[in-house]
C-alpha cells in the first residue's frame, strides 16, 4: 500500500532506490540489535522509517517507527526486526 502525493513515476523511482539501498541500511540495523547498540538502532531505524514514510510504505514506517521509540528507552523487540525483514522482503518482490 502507497500513500504519496508524488508523481507516479517519480515515487517509482525513488521507490526502486531504497529497494536498493535497503539492504545496507537493514545489514546495520541487524548488526545493531545482536550488538545491544541502541544508538545504532535508533539511527538506522530512524533513516529506514524517514524514507520509507516519503514514497508510501507505511507498514515499513510503522515498524521502524516502534522500533526508533523502544531504542530510544534503551529497549528492543526482536519480534518488530522480524516483522520489518518480511515487509521489506514483500516490497523488494512487487
Amino acid at each position: 500500500k502507497t500513500d504519496s502525493s508524488l508523481p507516479p513515476e517519480l515515487l517509482e523511482r525513488l521507490q526502486n532506490i531504497f529497494k536498493n539501498n535497503i539492504g545496507e541500511d537493514m545489514s546495520g540495523l541487524i548488526q545493531a540489535f545482536k550488538n545491544n547498540d541502541f544508538k545504532n538502532i535508533f539511527y538506522y531505524s530512524h533513516k529506514i522509517k524517514g524514507a520509507a514514510g516519503n514514497i508510501g510504505y507505511e507498514e515499513i514506517f510503522e515498524l521502524t517507527k516502534e522500533i526508533e521509540f523502544l531504542a530510544k528507552n534503551n529497549k528492543k523487540d526482536e519480534t518488530l526486526l522480524q516483522k520489518l525483514q518480511k515487509e521489506i522482503e514483500k516490497i523488494k518482490k512487487d
